[in-house]
């Protein structure tokens, strides 16, 4: 019973959120009616983007048989899987980035004057529609790469894909929650902020075996990029050299990006604790 008691707030809260966001997002699409020339802007734009990376590593492809000892395919997939994660967060999270921006301009304060978490107001404030270029170029990846992978597509392979994409959404997200978080008494942190996401872009179309010991021991731990695309595409392929050699790890590995969200939402409550509004 009080298992259950306790749920009860917790869904609400999910129930409401999830409502308040979808009006958001209707009421967003609804505006960009009155301008679309931004809206295709950023459709243009987010399909030009990633594109470009996808293209690059297609490019380099091409004058290799294996990267790493990752085939032309097998890389491939590793492209798909960070764009459409990436393009999960960039829809739903992406906001975070923008607090020490909100912080700078004195716009955060006003976000306790309304019922709502001041981070629910964050990640409601604006729809970001480079998102929907995002998609399609993730989507597009993600099919040329299901098509041309060895393997057989199966229930397992496919569970494992979904909760990838789920994961290495959250991963990005909690990453930058934890810089908003750090960044609440001092400011001064849209460098870092901005330093993370030019890592992950840059860093997660490879196979990371192909970075040296100590680097590659950073994206497993410090920065844990490891799991955005490279583990969980390397469990979907069965490359146990990724995850430790036992597929066990491989499934634990998809839990990171979970378990770095409460970690970091643990953290930007703690420190939303010492905040003090301005006029208190």
């Amino acid at each position: 019973m009080a298992v259950h008691l306790a749920a009860d707030p917790v869904l609400a809260r999910v129930r409401r959120f999830t409502r308040v966001y979808a009006l958001t997002v209707w009421y967003s699409l609804k505006a960009q009616k009155a301008y679309k020339l931004d809206f295709t802007i950023s459709l243009v734009n987010g399909i030009l983007f990633q594109g470009s990376m996808a293209l690059f590593v297609v490019a380099l492809m091409s004058r290799f048989e294996s990267l790493a000892g990752w085939s032309r395919q097998d890389v491939l997939l590793i492209v798909a899987v960070r764009t459409c994660g990436h393009a999960l967060y960039v829809f739903f999270f992406s906001n975070i980035a923008a607090v020490q921006t909100l912080l700078r301009e004195g716009n955060f304060d006003r976000y306790f004057t309304t019922p709502l978490s001041v981070l629910s107001q964050v990640l409601l404030f604006r729809v970001n529609f480079n998102a929907v270029g995002d998609t399609i170029t993730g989507l597009a990846l993600l099919a040329y790469a299901v098509a041309q992978s060895a393997i057989g597509w199966g229930p397992r392979e496919c569970a494992v894909l979904l909760l990838a994409l789920v994961g290495a959404a959250l991963i990005e997200a909690a990453l930058q929650l934890v810089v908003a978080a750090a960044g609440l008494r001092h400011g001064g942190f849209e460098g870092l902020s901005t330093g993370i996401e030019t890592t992950v872009s840059t860093v997660t179309p490879y196979p990371l075996s192909i970075l040296s010991a100590a680097p590659r021991f950073l994206s497993y731990t410090i920065l844990p990029v490891a799991y955005v695309a490279y583990v969980p595409t390397a469990l979907i392929l069965g490359r146990s050299d990724a995850y430790g050699g036992h597929p066990a790890l491989g499934y634990l590995a998809l839990l990171t990006g979970p378990a770095l969200c409460l970690l970091a939402l643990v953290y930007w409550r703690h420190r939303m604790k010492t905040y003090q509004p301005i006029g208190g």
